[in-house]
């Protein structure tokens, strides 16, 4: 497994209490402001393979092409994870970022740039319930906890749950725990 400490790998993050981006390159963390040129490029071309991600922060007014690379970075790299976002200038994958605006109405960029929510990972997309329940089990939350916090039946909360293990090849419970510990849900 590769990981941040990898020369050459780097890992795009933001503090848990805010949306300023931060990045750890060689073993070094620092603002995203000290990014690289040779690094805003690598963005830069991700960025381009989604248009409309693009258009969601022109039509919210930033126009400024780092301020995009930033809220890009933020937005789509933004969970700390054992795995760099890049390794020699290639995206590495795709993380489940936490972000209090999805899902209220209040996102400027109507949730384009998040993919609404959606967990991307090796062509398979887990939805934002699925996503839910991930995170509850990986709270150690009974079926009937879990039922009651999402506002859904404990047998509808058991059906997801046997659906994500057939989907992700979890032998148990445990074994959706591991996975959402490991990708940051």
């Amino acid at each position: 497994m590769k990981t941040f400490f990898e020369k050459n790998g780097i890992e795009f993050f933001r503090k848990a209490d805010g949306f300023e981006v931060f990045f750890i390159k060689d073993l070094s963390v620092r603002p995203f402001v000290d990014l690289s040129m040779e690094d805003a490029e690598m963005l830069r071309k991700d960025l381009d393979k989604y248009p409309a991600k693009l258009k969601a922060m022109e039509k919210a007014g930033i126009h400024d092409p780092i301020r995009q690379l930033e809220i890009y970075a933020g937005c789509v790299f933004g969970a700390f994870d054992a795995e760099p976002d890049f390794v020699c200038g290639r995206r590495t994958g795709f993380e489940f970022t936490p972000c209090n605006l999805r899902g209220s109405g209040d996102c400027p960029f109507g949730e384009i740039i998040c993919d609404k929510g959606k967990f991307i990972m090796k062509e398979r997309v887990l939805t934002r319930r699925q996503v839910e329940i991930l995170s509850k089990i990986r709270e150690d939350t009974s079926e009937v906890e879990m039922a009651q916090r999402l506002f859904i039946s404990v047998n509808t909360a058991k059906r997801h749950m046997q659906n994500l293990r057939d989907e992700l090849q979890a032998r148990s419970k445990v074994g959706l725990a591991l996975f959402a510990q490991r990708h940051n849900l």
